[in-house]
């Protein structure tokens, strides 16, 4: 976890500070840390406002890549994580209590099965090419922990890009494709080469990772660090856990 990130060949210096901000959200749609993760970000970015113009990209991350296609009922994906059901009950607990701060309303008893990512996270790839990936990511993490909706479903993904302004025909159409696939396991694969083993993660202009969910304010110190690493004695690579 502390192997470096997307090192940059370049070294901005401390008259010239890189203004550009580019941020790799590292999330999988069925953890919700991720979730929570995503609200404290934008907390994050909120703080900002005005002096930058983040640009906030998907970085796709199985948790599980050999889920089955339709997925693993709750319970037994649970005894698998912790070892039995009720071992979990307290985790959940802790869950929803970090997610009510945030304003999210987990609701793991509407939730029956765990599903498999993959195509939601072709969703959202095909959602970035309109530009619509924010609103996607949100209704996707929403339409699994607070409504319980199977976003391993294609019927589902199309009804959730429809919500957000895509052709449902399109989004059908390019799922039953296999559009993106590729795509999907590239940019898998160069996280996975990066060092990072674990969601959530934030990659800040390629030289500063955060890793976990973590407040906005480490966060904004760690876009600092990737701005203006000069003037903070950094000059390479760079993890905050």
């Amino acid at each position: 976890r502390g192997d470096p990130v997307f090192p940059s060949p370049m070294k901005p210096s401390a008259r010239e500070p890189r203004r550009a901000l580019h941020i790799e959200t590292v999330s999988d749609l069925i953890s919700p840390w991720c979730y929570i993760s995503r609200r404290r970000l934008n907390r994050a970015l909120g703080r900002i406002a005005g002096s930058l113009a983040p640009d906030v990209t998907w970085a796709p991350y199985e948790i599980n890549p050999e889920m089955p296609a339709g997925g693993m009922a709750l319970e037994a994906y649970l005894a698998g994580v912790f070892g039995t059901a009720d071992a979990a009950r307290p985790i959940l607990e802790a869950l929803s209590e970090a997610g009510r701060a945030e304003g999210i309303h987990f609701r793991f008893d509407r939730i029956p099965v765990v599903p498999n990512t993959f195509d939601a996270h072709r969703l959202v790839l095909l959602a970035e090419q309109e530009e619509r990936s924010d609103d996607v990511v949100e209704r996707l993490f929403r339409a699994f922990f607070e409504e319980g909706r199977d976003i391993g479903d294609r019927r589902v993904l199309g009804e959730i890009g429809e919500s957000a302004g895509m052709n449902p025909s399109l989004v059908q159409a390019e799922l039953d494709a296999d559009t993106i696939r590729g795509e999907v396991l590239a940019r898998q694969a160069r996280i996975r080469r990066s060092g990072l083993t674990g969601v959530p993660g934030l990659i800040v202009n390629g030289t500063v990772a955060v890793l976990g969910a973590q407040e906005p304010e480490t966060i904004v110190a760690a876009i600092d660090q990737a701005l203006f690493p000069a003037l903070q004695g950094e000059d390479g690579p760079v993890t905050v856990h």
